[in-house]
């Protein structure tokens, strides 16, 4: 298994470098636990390929949490060990935060009906390019 994985244990994601983990696992805490290590180590978790989370409680908080950063949840199962429930899942990153907080930014500032129209379809374009269906990555 050495071969495959490397462990490492720290205060959260701190032991990690930005780009470093291609998969992160971050599992047997409380909810709110989860969505401190997510907060704190926000830029090596978004640099990860995809996070595998499992929050012993909370499980709707750290939904919200993940939804309302950019994650998308790709999996998510009830796994039995031992006679108890544990919720498992695998999310990644959608939508960079950089780019979501600029375009959250923009519609705040911007009035008019075109402005407003330039940035849905931007963020439309966005979507697209990540799901792999545009071929222009030029947006704003």
């Amino acid at each position: 298994m050495e071969d495959y994985i490397q462990t490492r244990l720290s205060d959260g994601v701190a032991a990690l470098k930005p780009g470093e983990a291609d998969t992160i696992l971050i599992a047997g805490m409380g909810g709110g636990l989860v969505i401190h290590i997510l907060e704190s180590g926000r830029v090596i978790c978004e640099q990860a390929h995809g996070l595998v989370l499992q929050p012993q409680s909370e499980l709707p908080k750290v939904r919200r949490f993940l939804m309302e950063n950019g994650y998308v949840t790709e999996r998510e199962e009830m796994v039995m060990e031992d006679g108890k429930y544990y919720p498992m899942m695998r999310v990644h990153l959608m939508l960079p935060q950089s780019l979501m907080r600029t375009a959250l930014q923009k519609s705040r500032n911007w009035n008019s009906a075109m402005e407003s129209s330039f940035l849905q379809k931007n963020i439309r374009c966005f979507w697209r390019i990540f799901a792999g269906k545009c071929r222009s990555s030029r947006i704003f």
